[in-house]
């Protein structure tokens, strides 16, 4: 009996206090309509006032265009000086159209296009008019072009482009207002059925107010056994069962986290993939790995064919020049690098890097680097070491297995990345080779692709013929390399493209070359 004194004592409660937020409901509408009424009008003015101020700048372009184009027929000085006039209103109808559209945020970028467009047929419409200067004949050459025609049809498109905006956006405001009121009025019938249905809530919870914490348990239960890992399990009863609802959500939270996790980083394995340069691996994987672990910086190094690894790549220090600092001090890192257990593939912390740097240079390094714990992530690919990634953190921070085993993961996505960045590296050098010694050889040699148009020729076969690479390429390889002979079976002369001759020696049409997919020839 007590308990239902408790419980009806709780609902009279809540009853008074539906009432009071329904009454709290109706007055703060009224005063919102209100002060919404008044601030929309205030926007229908500006609106009202912005569009007259466009029509005005409107008229300024039409008046320009008739003054430009009286000018060019009669070459009338009046003519020009009403343009001229009509320039001038029409900037300073710019600079208050501009000013009146900076309240709405997508207006300025179309009252830009206007200007933008206005600004290139004024540009166009003083060359004809200083063409006319010159004669009418000059005139009408230079207005054949059409240039100006073109851009104030395209300045009156986007004019009426604005006009038709600011129209829609009155319009717009005018329904606004008219709907205020009647929205005011709704919200005391929509607070109603609310309340009535908050009633018939609050019935249902007192009527089972014993059986529903059970029932919410076994339902969160079932869906955790069932692999839902996306439903929270709230339980708001401060009793054994809620005890019992605060674990099943910690549980729930750490599995849905470390699910997140695995898929943070399969989404890192995809980003690093399509990272070529040592750079952009680098900063890919911090940013993947940021939000797991919580590093805010990270260091690259390759390990070179003996062994040895050399710093290539920095992301997140805001001082560049820390790289150069890490360079000098070589020497003492390599003495302090647990090289053995990164090679084994173990992810190696370092909580403090107070306690670790043996020597004043490693503490000066450590000062400049600003950081104060290492994770030591080893990058290995087919059991071959291809060198470490380091990521840092600026306050002490020490690994636990979650993030020693997630660093281990993503090391081992980061290693096929680091491999696939190193062989790119060395294809773009070796590439790099052999276009210098192309273009070095001292005989005239040409590309072509297998249709026989020109891909590429060395500066030895710019010189012969008159063509550089840049005009030849793309051309039948016959119009770069003429022949000419002044009887048949006599010496054939290679004509350049000034019409110099020189003799042919040794000719040798373009050879196919299948590994490159295009043919090669040499004179």
């Amino acid at each position: 009996m007590r308990r239902l004194r408790v419980q009806l004592t709780v609902l009279l409660a809540l009853l008074g206090m539906l009432v009071l937020a329904w009454g709290a409901a109706i007055f703060l509408g009224a005063r919102d309509a209100a002060r919404s009424s008044a601030s929309i009008q205030s926007s229908v003015d500006r609106v009202d006032e912005l569009r007259r101020a466009a029509t005005g700048l409107g008229r300024e372009f039409v008046a320009m265009e008739t003054s430009r184009r009286a000018y060019l027929l009669t070459g009338d000085r009046a003519s020009r000086d009403a343009r001229a006039r009509a320039e001038v209103r029409a900037v300073e109808g710019f600079k208050r159209v501009s000013a009146l559209s900076e309240r709405w945020r997508n207006l300025p970028p179309l009252v830009s296009d206007v200007a933008a467009e206005y600004r290139a047929w004024v540009r166009t419409g003083q060359t004809e008019l200083k063409a006319r200067r010159r004669g009418a004949a000059a005139a009408a050459l230079v207005a054949s072009r059409g240039n100006a025609d073109k851009h104030f049809r395209q300045l009156w498109a986007l004019q009426a482009r604005l006009e038709d905006q600011l129209a829609r956006s009155q319009y717009s405001y005018a329904r606004n207002q008219d709907r205020t009121y009647a929205t005011a009025q709704a919200l005391a019938v929509r607070t109603a059925l609310m309340m009535l249905a908050a009633l018939v809530l609050l019935a249902v919870w007192l009527r089972r107010a014993v059986g529903a914490p059970a029932d919410a348990l076994r339902s969160a239960s079932g869906r955790l056994a069932g692999g839902d890992l996306e439903t929270p399990v709230t339980l708001d009863v401060d009793n054994e069962l809620g005890a019992v609802a605060s674990d099943l959500e910690t549980m729930r939270r750490r599995l849905a986290g470390r699910m997140e996790a695995l898929e943070r980083l399969r989404h890192l394995s995809a980003q690093v993939v399509g990272a070529t340069s040592l750079q952009r691996l680098t900063e890919v994987a911090l940013a993947g790995l940021q939000p797991e672990v919580g590093a805010t910086r990270a260091i690259l190094g390759a390990a070179r064919p003996g062994g040895d690894l050399v710093l290539r790549a920095l992301a997140g220090f805001p001082d560049s020049g820390v790289a150069d600092d890490i360079v000098k001090a070589d020497a003492e890192i390599r003495h302090v690098l647990p090289v053995g257990s990164l090679r084994a593939g173990q992810v190696v912390g370092l909580a403090d890097l107070d306690e670790v740097a043996a020597t004043t240079a490693l503490h000066e390094l450590v000062g400049k680097m600003g950081v104060r714990s290492l994770a030591l992530v080893p990058l290995l690919s087919r059991g071959r070491f291809l060198g470490l990634l380091a990521l840092c953190w600026t306050e002490r921070h020490q690994l636990d297995r979650e993030q020693e085993a997630l660093l281990g993961l993503a090391g081992n996505q980061i290693a096929g990345a680091l491999e696939a960045a190193l062989r790119l590296e060395e294809a773009e050098r070796a590439a790099g080779e052999a276009r210098a010694v192309f273009y070095a050889i001292a005989d005239g040699v040409l590309l072509t692709d297998p249709f026989g148009r020109v891909t590429a020729m060395n500066r030895a076969l710019e010189a012969l013929t008159g063509w550089t690479e840049t005009d030849a390429r793309g051309r039948p390889y016959a119009e770069v390399l003429p022949i000419a002979t002044d009887q048949v079976g006599g010496p054939a002369d290679l004509v350049s493209r000034s019409g110099r001759r020189s003799r042919w020696r040794s000719p040798r049409p373009p050879a196919s070359t299948p590994e490159a997919g295009s043919s090669a020839g040499s004179t």
